[in-house]
């Protein structure tokens, strides 16, 4: 539940990167405090980051199933497919993440990899080219 205090804590948690934190939230976390697809998306954030990619997939999905418009969701799930070497899902859910936030740099050079890898190479550079737009001095995406 977005603005629910233990809410905002987690994403402040996941976002400074202090996973232990994350973790011990996550696990003193009473049932129904925070809804089934909130929790998947912390869970499965924090696995992607763990390097649990099964764990990551399979909570972020449930995430992207019980909140189909959470951003965070969807590109935390591109990524974690990226890094299970699922590129066409990756690729996927990156579209639909890029469907809610157009501009967004990081899903942007993601999305672009994942296309690269894919073999959609006028898709990558595109997608590159609209995050140096944005940001000039993106060495990434260069």
């Amino acid at each position: 539940m977005v603005g629910h205090p233990l809410h905002e804590l987690m994403s402040e948690a996941l976002i400074e990167g202090r996973l232990a934190d994350l973790r011990g939230l996550i696990e003193r976390t009473p049932k129904g405090v925070l809804g089934a697809a909130d929790l998947a998306y912390f869970e499965g954030a924090l696995a992607r980051r763990e390097g649990a990619l099964v764990k990551a997939v399979e909570a972020l999905e449930i995430a992207v199933e019980g909140q189909p418009d959470h951003v965070g969701a969807w590109g935390e799930l591109g990524f974690a497919y990226v890094s299970a070497g699922r590129h066409a899902a990756a690729v996927a859910a990156l579209k639909r993440a890029l469907s809610y936030a157009p501009d967004e740099p990081t899903l942007l050079l993601l999305f672009g990899m994942a296309c690269q890898i894919t073999g959609d190479h006028g898709t990558a550079v595109r997608s590159f080219e609209r995050v140096i737009v944005g940001d000039p001095g993106n060495w990434a995406a260069r």
